[in-house]
């Protein structure tokens, strides 16, 4: 009986290790996918600033009422509205302000460049770029990642509560530990409340992704492909508010010289 007792013992122990190793490993492989995540969040709404700062910049170029709505109507991106509530930030200005034979030409120009910067920013933002740092290859967090990790998530949410909850584990503990056959839970027997507590307690929510407050930007078209439409725009807007883009161009100048 002492051996049987013992081989017992060390069958229940490993029965036990494993079931622990499963439920346990399950749920500290979700928890690290959850940090991650919120690193890759973090990230994302950091480069939304980017966009934030750049659209300023170019809105800053557009004076007039409803400046920028037309800019972007003309080049056939009205759902690139949003960009146009944002404000002017001095964190952004161009390494040299572009050389052109005529201050129309000159405004155009940097209008050009403006666009170009913030057409960037926006893919970076939704759709993201690699980067390579110490010869590795490295993905910069952007939102339609965040979508997919929170899909994959949820997906994992689902999976861990339904097939590893508490609850069965605790039912598994009494069927091993118990003498009585009629005094232990077995697994698929209906749970105590206990049981429904504890599962309830300690079950994954799934991640809302409205919740976490990331704004979706337009992809915007390449500059090459709505040059044109940018030039043509900007002859007829700096005829229209010559005074006040010649009195901001200065300014910029002006301040990048200081």
């Amino acid at each position: 009986m002492g051996h049987q007792s013992d081989f017992n013992t060390a069958l229940l122990g490993e029965v036990f290790t494993d079931m622990a190793e499963n439920f346990f490993g399950a749920r500290k492989q979700l928890e690290d996918m959850m940090e991650l995540f919120d690193t890759y969040v973090r990230g994302c709404k950091e480069n939304s600033k980017d966009v934030v700062v750049k659209a300023g910049f170019l809105n800053h170029l557009l004076p007039g009422k409803q400046g920028a709505q037309k800019f972007y109507q003309t080049i056939k991106a009205d759902s690139a509205l949003i960009l146009s509530e944002n404000e002017f930030s001095e964190n952004i200005l161009p390494e040299s302000i572009p050389f052109a034979l005529t201050a129309k030409g000159e405004y155009t120009h940097i209008v050009l460049w403006a666009y170009n910067a913030l057409e960037r920013a926006c893919h970076r933002y939704m759709n993201g770029e690699y980067l390579y740092e110490g010869g590795k290859e490295k993905v910069v967090p952007h939102y339609r990642l965040i979508q997919q990790m929170c899909e994959m998530i949820n997906e994992r949410v689902r999976h861990v509560n339904a097939n590893m909850p508490p609850g069965d584990v605790l039912q598994c503990v009494r069927k091993f530990t118990q003498d009585s056959e009629d005094s232990g839970c077995i697994a698929g027997a209906e749970y105590s409340d206990f049981d429904c507590r504890i599962n309830e307690k300690l079950c994954y929510r799934p991640i809302k992704f409205d919740s976490l407050n990331l704004i979706e930007y337009p992809v915007l078209p390449p500059e090459r492909e709505v040059a044109p439409k940018i030039t043509s725009f900007c002859k007829e807007y700096y005829s229209a508010h010559k005074e006040e883009i010649n009195k901001r161009l200065a300014d910029l100048k002006k301040k990048h010289r200081e």
